[in-house]
């Protein structure tokens, strides 16, 4: 009887450094996680990582030699503050670029931009001229036309 209790208390020792190793290894993974998470997820917008630096350099690129993708992608950079320093008129110079050659996408954030005129020029009028522009258009048509919409009942209620 005394070998197996001895058995039992071995048993149980090893039991306990198992749980104990366990525990440490999930305490690592989770720390390993959080630095992660919270590296992947930096607060700083205004200074890009040296990854992304390489990546909007590229996408500039594109973008100056009229490839609307990354006319786009430029500027939800810049009105989003993604990888670079937020300018909403640098987002607006890339948007008027992309709505040039077309973009009812571009044409709709312009409207969006001047009707908001949170940082940029508050301009009704202007918004209006882009909604109707990317109203005419195959991917802009749908929001633009909800904003027009909405537009013209404020001026309603306002008179």
């Amino acid at each position: 009887m005394a070998a197996a209790g001895a058995e039992g208390e071995v048993r149980k020792r090893k039991n306990r450094r198992i749980r104990t190793w366990l525990i440490v290894v999930l305490a690592v993974i989770v720390c390993i996680g959080a630095w992660r998470w919270s590296t992947n997820s930096s607060d700083d917008k205004t200074d890009p990582r040296p990854t992304d630096r390489a990546g909007f350099q590229k996408t500039r690129q594109r973008a100056e030699r009229g490839d609307l993708p990354a006319q786009l992608e430029l500027a939800e950079r810049f009105c989003s503050g993604k990888g670079v320093k937020k300018n909403i008129f640098q987002c607006a110079e890339w948007y008027r670029k992309a709505a040039n050659l077309g973009s009812g996408i571009a044409m709709l954030r312009l409207g969006d931009l001047y009707a908001a005129g949170d940082g940029f020029i508050l301009d009704k009028a202007a918004a209006a001229m882009w909604w109707h522009k990317a109203a005419s258009t195959i991917d802009g048509a749908g929001g633009a036309k909800n904003r027009l919409q909405k537009l013209d009942a404020d001026n309603h209620s306002q008179k």
